[in-house]
Protein backbone atom coordinates (compact mmCIF):
# COMPACT_ATOMS: atom_id res chain seq x y z
CA UNK A 1 0.00 0.00 0.00
CA UNK A 2 1.46 3.19 -1.33
CA UNK A 3 1.17 6.09 1.65
CA UNK A 4 1.33 9.16 -0.71
CA UNK A 5 -0.97 7.67 -3.24
CA UNK A 6 -3.42 6.88 -0.87
CA UNK A 7 -3.21 10.56 0.25
CA UNK A 8 -3.53 12.25 -2.65
CA UNK A 9 -6.82 9.96 -3.13
CA UNK A 10 -8.04 11.33 -0.09
CA UNK A 11 -7.35 14.76 -0.89
CA UNK A 12 -8.98 14.41 -4.20
CA UNK A 13 -12.40 12.75 -2.72
CA UNK A 14 -12.29 15.39 0.05
CA UNK A 15 -12.08 18.29 -2.22
CA UNK A 16 -14.85 16.93 -4.28
CA UNK A 17 -17.35 16.54 -1.21
CA UNK A 18 -16.42 20.53 -0.86
CA UNK A 19 -14.74 19.70 2.62
CA UNK A 20 -11.63 22.02 4.11
CA UNK A 21 -9.55 19.61 6.33
CA UNK A 22 -10.69 21.56 9.12
CA UNK A 23 -14.12 20.26 8.30
CA UNK A 24 -13.12 16.69 7.69
CA UNK A 25 -11.30 16.40 10.85
CA UNK A 26 -14.26 18.20 12.72
CA UNK A 27 -16.30 15.30 11.44
CA UNK A 28 -14.43 12.71 12.20
CA UNK A 29 -13.57 14.04 15.77
CA UNK A 30 -10.12 14.57 15.03
CA UNK A 31 -7.65 17.22 14.17
CA UNK A 32 -6.82 19.18 11.22
CA UNK A 33 -3.16 18.08 11.46
CA UNK A 34 -3.97 13.94 11.34
CA UNK A 35 -5.90 14.91 7.98
CA UNK A 36 -2.76 16.85 6.50
CA UNK A 37 -0.39 13.90 7.55
CA UNK A 38 -2.66 11.53 5.60
CA UNK A 39 -3.20 13.56 2.46
CA UNK A 40 0.43 14.40 2.42
CA UNK A 41 1.44 10.49 3.14
CA UNK A 42 3.43 11.26 6.41
CA UNK A 43 0.78 9.03 8.13
CA UNK A 44 -1.94 6.32 7.64
CA UNK A 45 -6.09 6.65 8.81
CA UNK A 46 -6.18 3.94 11.93
CA UNK A 47 -8.18 1.29 10.75
CA UNK A 48 -10.81 1.85 13.62
CA UNK A 49 -11.45 5.20 11.40
CA UNK A 50 -11.35 3.90 8.06
CA UNK A 51 -14.94 2.77 7.92
CA UNK A 52 -15.93 6.60 9.50
CA UNK A 53 -13.68 8.15 6.61
CA UNK A 54 -14.67 6.37 3.89
CA UNK A 55 -18.43 7.20 4.30
CA UNK A 56 -17.48 10.90 4.67
CA UNK A 57 -16.12 10.67 1.34
CA UNK A 58 -18.18 8.46 -0.28
CA UNK A 59 -15.79 5.44 -1.47
CA UNK A 60 -15.49 2.07 -0.22
CA UNK A 61 -12.72 0.85 2.16
CA UNK A 62 -11.10 -0.85 -0.66
CA UNK A 63 -11.16 2.37 -2.73
CA UNK A 64 -9.32 4.02 0.61
CA UNK A 65 -6.73 1.50 0.45
CA UNK A 66 -6.13 1.21 -3.38
CA UNK A 67 -6.10 4.67 -3.94
CA UNK A 68 -8.61 5.14 -6.79
CA UNK A 69 -11.97 4.74 -7.85
CA UNK A 70 -12.59 0.88 -8.71
CA UNK A 71 -14.75 -0.61 -11.42
CA UNK A 72 -17.49 -3.46 -10.58
CA UNK A 73 -14.50 -5.78 -11.86
CA UNK A 74 -11.80 -4.44 -10.43
CA UNK A 75 -13.46 -4.13 -7.09
CA UNK A 76 -13.68 -8.08 -6.04
CA UNK A 77 -9.94 -8.68 -7.29
CA UNK A 78 -8.70 -5.46 -5.67
CA UNK A 79 -10.71 -6.46 -2.28
CA UNK A 80 -8.66 -9.52 -1.91
CA UNK A 81 -5.26 -8.36 -2.34
CA UNK A 82 -5.90 -5.34 0.18
CA UNK A 83 -7.02 -8.28 2.28
CA UNK A 84 -3.71 -9.86 2.09
CA UNK A 85 -1.97 -6.65 2.60
CA UNK A 86 -3.76 -5.61 5.31
CA UNK A 87 -2.86 -9.08 7.31
CA UNK A 88 0.71 -8.62 6.11
CA UNK A 89 1.38 -5.29 7.17
CA UNK A 90 1.28 -6.19 10.60
CA UNK A 91 3.84 -8.81 10.13
CA UNK A 92 6.04 -6.35 8.57
CA UNK A 93 5.53 -3.62 10.94
CA UNK A 94 6.59 -6.56 13.92
CA UNK A 95 9.60 -7.83 12.09
CA UNK A 96 10.92 -3.76 11.28
CA UNK A 97 10.15 -3.27 15.18
CA UNK A 98 11.87 -6.55 16.20
CA UNK A 99 14.56 -5.84 14.20
CA UNK A 100 14.86 -2.15 15.58
CA UNK A 101 14.90 -3.82 18.83
CA UNK A 102 17.58 -6.16 18.09
CA UNK A 103 20.01 -3.37 16.93
CA UNK A 104 19.05 -0.84 20.50
CA UNK A 105 19.83 -4.07 22.81
CA UNK A 106 23.22 -4.67 20.68
CA UNK A 107 24.13 -1.00 21.00
CA UNK A 108 23.20 -0.77 24.69
CA UNK A 109 25.48 -4.28 25.50
CA UNK A 110 28.20 -3.04 23.73
CA UNK A 111 28.34 0.62 25.65
CA UNK A 112 27.89 -1.74 28.72
CA UNK A 113 30.51 -3.93 27.57
CA UNK A 114 32.82 -0.93 26.94
CA UNK A 115 31.80 1.08 30.37
CA UNK A 116 32.70 -2.14 32.35
CA UNK A 117 35.72 -2.78 30.67
CA UNK A 118 36.82 0.88 31.61
CA UNK A 119 35.87 0.38 34.92
CA UNK A 120 37.65 -3.22 35.40
CA UNK A 121 40.77 -1.63 33.53
CA UNK A 122 40.60 1.68 36.51
CA UNK A 123 40.31 -0.88 39.40
CA UNK A 124 42.49 -3.70 38.23
CA UNK A 125 45.10 -2.20 35.82
CA UNK A 126 48.68 -3.29 37.30
CA UNK A 127 50.96 -1.24 37.78
CA UNK A 128 54.75 -1.90 36.34
CA UNK A 129 57.27 -1.14 39.45
CA UNK A 130 60.49 -1.31 38.58
CA UNK A 131 63.51 -1.53 41.16
CA UNK A 132 66.68 0.11 39.14
CA UNK A 133 65.90 3.50 39.88
CA UNK A 134 65.58 3.74 43.45
CA UNK A 135 67.97 6.87 43.27
CA UNK A 136 65.14 8.92 42.22
CA UNK A 137 63.83 8.80 45.77
CA UNK A 138 67.50 10.64 46.75
CA UNK A 139 66.57 13.41 44.19
CA UNK A 140 63.22 14.11 45.60
CA UNK A 141 64.36 14.87 49.17
CA UNK A 142 67.09 17.14 47.57
CA UNK A 143 64.04 19.04 45.53
CA UNK A 144 62.33 19.14 48.27
CA UNK A 145 65.66 20.51 50.75
CA UNK A 146 67.09 22.78 48.17
CA UNK A 147 63.80 24.71 48.65
CA UNK A 148 62.82 24.37 52.35
CA UNK A 149 62.84 27.73 53.94
CA UNK A 150 61.31 28.77 57.43
CA UNK A 151 61.65 31.81 59.46
CA UNK A 152 64.94 30.44 61.38
CA UNK A 153 66.98 30.19 57.92
CA UNK A 154 69.25 33.00 59.41
CA UNK A 155 69.82 32.10 62.96
CA UNK A 156 73.03 29.62 63.81
CA UNK A 157 73.75 26.59 62.77
CA UNK A 158 70.38 26.46 61.18
CA UNK A 159 70.28 22.56 59.24
CA UNK A 160 67.20 20.79 57.42
CA UNK A 161 67.44 17.24 57.68
CA UNK A 162 65.50 14.64 55.73
CA UNK A 163 64.56 10.74 56.88
CA UNK A 164 62.10 8.92 53.83
CA UNK A 165 60.34 5.70 53.69
CA UNK A 166 59.94 4.81 49.73
CA UNK A 167 57.01 3.27 48.72
CA UNK A 168 57.86 2.00 45.28
CA UNK A 169 58.45 3.32 41.50
CA UNK A 170 56.87 2.87 39.08
CA UNK A 171 56.94 3.43 35.34
CA UNK A 172 54.27 3.58 32.44
CA UNK A 173 56.81 3.93 29.49
CA UNK A 174 56.46 7.60 29.41
CA UNK A 175 57.07 8.94 32.95
CA UNK A 176 58.61 7.38 36.24
CA UNK A 177 56.48 7.52 39.59
CA UNK A 178 58.31 7.81 42.84
CA UNK A 179 55.60 7.19 45.92
CA UNK A 180 57.23 8.21 49.17
CA UNK A 181 56.40 9.79 52.67
CA UNK A 182 59.20 12.61 53.40
CA UNK A 183 59.86 14.01 56.88
CA UNK A 184 61.97 17.09 57.42
CA UNK A 185 62.74 19.23 60.16
CA UNK A 186 64.91 22.23 60.22
CA UNK A 187 67.38 22.72 63.57
CA UNK A 188 69.21 25.73 64.76
CA UNK A 189 71.39 26.82 67.77
CA UNK A 190 70.49 29.71 70.01
CA UNK A 191 72.64 31.13 73.00
CA UNK A 192 74.38 27.16 72.89
CA UNK A 193 71.07 25.22 73.07
CA UNK A 194 70.02 23.08 70.02
CA UNK A 195 66.78 24.37 69.07
CA UNK A 196 63.84 22.51 66.43
CA UNK A 197 62.42 25.39 63.76
CA UNK A 198 59.86 24.05 62.12
CA UNK A 199 59.08 20.48 60.47
CA UNK A 200 56.32 18.14 58.39
CA UNK A 201 55.73 14.70 57.70
CA UNK A 202 53.39 14.03 54.30
CA UNK A 203 53.35 11.12 51.57
CA UNK A 204 54.42 12.65 47.92
CA UNK A 205 53.91 11.83 44.63
CA UNK A 206 56.88 12.91 41.90
CA UNK A 207 57.00 12.42 38.43
CA UNK A 208 59.86 11.98 36.51
CA UNK A 209 61.09 12.60 33.00
CA UNK A 210 64.45 10.83 32.60
CA UNK A 211 65.95 12.29 36.28
CA UNK A 212 64.25 15.45 35.84
CA UNK A 213 61.46 16.20 38.13
CA UNK A 214 58.23 17.18 36.29
CA UNK A 215 55.88 17.33 39.24
CA UNK A 216 56.14 17.24 43.22
CA UNK A 217 52.22 16.59 44.58
CA UNK A 218 51.45 16.50 48.09
CA UNK A 219 48.52 14.57 49.57
CA UNK A 220 45.90 17.30 51.22
CA UNK A 221 45.31 18.05 54.39
CA UNK A 222 41.51 17.71 56.32
CA UNK A 223 38.44 16.03 54.68
CA UNK A 224 40.36 16.09 50.61
CA UNK A 225 42.87 13.73 52.04
CA UNK A 226 41.46 10.31 51.28
CA UNK A 227 40.22 11.56 47.60
CA UNK A 228 43.98 13.12 47.29
CA UNK A 229 45.46 9.83 48.01
CA UNK A 230 43.27 8.08 45.65
CA UNK A 231 43.92 10.35 42.96
CA UNK A 232 48.00 9.96 43.81
CA UNK A 233 48.57 6.43 44.81
CA UNK A 234 48.06 3.06 43.03
CA UNK A 235 45.44 1.45 44.48
CA UNK A 236 47.83 -1.47 46.06
CA UNK A 237 50.19 1.23 47.41
CA UNK A 238 47.15 3.20 49.65
CA UNK A 239 46.57 0.83 52.27
CA UNK A 240 50.11 0.74 52.91
CA UNK A 241 50.29 3.97 52.77
CA UNK A 242 47.51 4.96 55.60
CA UNK A 243 48.99 2.90 57.87
CA UNK A 244 52.46 3.80 58.27
CA UNK A 245 54.00 4.34 61.33
CA UNK A 246 55.89 7.69 61.17
CA UNK A 247 58.09 6.45 64.27
CA UNK A 248 60.75 4.71 62.39
CA UNK A 249 61.38 8.32 60.34
CA UNK A 250 61.40 9.76 63.84
CA UNK A 251 64.12 7.64 64.71
CA UNK A 252 66.50 8.25 61.80
CA UNK A 253 66.12 11.58 61.91
CA UNK A 254 67.05 11.85 65.69
CA UNK A 255 70.52 10.19 64.72
CA UNK A 256 70.96 12.39 61.82
CA UNK A 257 70.74 15.62 63.99
CA UNK A 258 72.58 14.22 66.64
CA UNK A 259 75.52 12.83 64.13
CA UNK A 260 75.87 16.43 62.59
CA UNK A 261 75.54 18.25 66.44
CA UNK A 262 78.21 15.74 67.18
CA UNK A 263 80.32 18.31 68.91
CA UNK A 264 77.66 19.55 71.67
CA UNK A 265 78.46 18.44 74.93
CA UNK A 266 75.17 16.99 75.48
CA UNK A 267 72.83 16.25 73.61
CA UNK A 268 69.23 17.04 74.45
CA UNK A 269 66.26 18.21 72.98
CA UNK A 270 63.62 19.05 75.34
CA UNK A 271 60.02 17.48 75.00
CA UNK A 272 56.92 19.02 75.64
CA UNK A 273 53.43 17.58 76.48
CA UNK A 274 49.45 18.53 75.91
CA UNK A 275 46.42 16.27 76.51
CA UNK A 276 43.59 16.05 74.61
CA UNK A 277 40.07 13.91 75.18
CA UNK A 278 38.59 11.58 72.85
CA UNK A 279 35.62 9.54 72.70
CA UNK A 280 36.61 5.66 71.70
CA UNK A 281 33.63 5.10 68.99
CA UNK A 282 35.09 2.09 67.67
CA UNK A 283 38.35 -0.43 68.28
CA UNK A 284 39.46 -2.97 65.84
CA UNK A 285 42.54 -5.37 65.40
CA UNK A 286 45.20 -4.39 62.89
CA UNK A 287 46.76 -7.02 60.72
CA UNK A 288 50.26 -6.83 62.38
CA UNK A 289 48.85 -7.80 65.57
CA UNK A 290 50.90 -5.34 67.24
CA UNK A 291 48.42 -2.27 66.98
CA UNK A 292 44.76 -1.26 67.10
CA UNK A 293 42.79 1.07 64.90
CA UNK A 294 40.71 3.56 67.21
CA UNK A 295 37.95 5.33 66.02
CA UNK A 296 37.93 8.74 67.88
CA UNK A 297 36.00 11.73 68.18
CA UNK A 298 35.95 15.15 70.50
CA UNK A 299 33.15 16.07 72.68
CA UNK A 300 30.35 17.64 70.30
CA UNK A 301 32.85 17.75 66.97
CA UNK A 302 32.12 16.74 63.79
CA UNK A 303 34.91 15.09 62.49
CA UNK A 304 35.96 11.70 63.08
CA UNK A 305 39.01 10.50 62.98
CA UNK A 306 40.50 6.63 62.70
CA UNK A 307 44.11 6.17 64.28
CA UNK A 308 46.33 3.26 64.75
CA UNK A 309 48.05 2.65 67.87
CA UNK A 310 50.41 0.50 69.53
CA UNK A 311 48.36 -2.24 71.89
CA UNK A 312 50.82 -1.46 74.63
CA UNK A 313 49.32 2.12 75.14
CA UNK A 314 45.63 0.86 75.15
CA UNK A 315 45.41 -1.90 77.98
CA UNK A 316 41.83 -2.55 78.95
CA UNK A 317 40.26 0.61 76.64
CA UNK A 318 36.43 0.10 75.77
CA UNK A 319 34.12 1.24 72.75
CA UNK A 320 31.96 4.59 73.97
CA UNK A 321 34.00 5.90 76.81
CA UNK A 322 36.01 8.82 76.82
CA UNK A 323 39.76 8.79 77.15
CA UNK A 324 42.66 11.17 77.77
CA UNK A 325 45.50 11.04 75.03
CA UNK A 326 48.83 12.28 76.39
CA UNK A 327 50.75 13.75 73.18
CA UNK A 328 54.45 14.41 73.16
CA UNK A 329 56.13 16.57 71.15
CA UNK A 330 59.20 19.20 70.31
CA UNK A 331 58.98 22.84 70.12
CA UNK A 332 57.54 23.61 66.90
CA UNK A 333 53.76 25.17 65.85
CA UNK A 334 50.61 23.10 64.72
CA UNK A 335 47.23 22.95 65.00
CA UNK A 336 46.70 21.24 68.36
CA UNK A 337 42.99 20.78 67.97
CA UNK A 338 42.89 19.10 65.02
CA UNK A 339 43.72 15.40 65.10
CA UNK A 340 45.11 15.12 61.80
CA UNK A 341 48.20 17.92 62.53
CA UNK A 342 48.70 16.50 66.34
CA UNK A 343 49.44 12.67 64.65
CA UNK A 344 52.02 14.25 62.19
CA UNK A 345 53.50 16.62 64.79
CA UNK A 346 53.36 14.84 68.32
CA UNK A 347 53.38 11.30 69.38
CA UNK A 348 50.77 9.75 71.90
CA UNK A 349 52.24 8.30 75.26
CA UNK A 350 49.30 7.08 76.81
CA UNK A 351 45.42 6.62 76.86
CA UNK A 352 43.87 7.32 80.14
CA UNK A 353 40.17 6.41 80.68
CA UNK A 354 38.57 9.58 82.24
CA UNK A 355 35.62 10.67 84.03
CA UNK A 356 35.24 14.15 82.87
CA UNK A 357 31.79 15.58 81.23
CA UNK A 358 30.13 17.06 78.42
CA UNK A 359 32.44 20.13 77.75
CA UNK A 360 34.42 19.32 80.46
CA UNK A 361 36.21 16.52 77.36
CA UNK A 362 36.69 19.97 75.05
CA UNK A 363 38.63 22.37 78.58
CA UNK A 364 42.01 20.63 78.29
CA UNK A 365 44.90 23.45 78.31
CA UNK A 366 46.29 24.77 75.81
CA UNK A 367 49.80 23.53 75.35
Amino acid sequence: MQQEKIGNFIAQCRKKKNLTQSQLAEKLNMSDKSISKWETGKGMPDSSIMLELCNCLGISVNELLEGEYLGEEQYQERADEDIINIVKEPVRNKKVKNKTIVIMISIILGLLVVTLSIIFNSLFKSTNYITDSNYLYDIAVEHLKSRYSDSYKNEENWQVFYTYKGFGISDDGKYKYAYMCIKGESYYMKDGNLCLGSGSVNSYRFTFKGNEILKCERVKDGAESGKSIRELFPRDLRKEILEFDTTVLNQEQEKKVKEYYSYLDSFNIEYKYFIRTYHILNIADSNDGEHLYLTIRQYQAEEIETIKVSKKLTNNIKENKPYEFTFQYKDKDFDDNNIKSILKNATIISIVETDKLGMEQRQDPVR
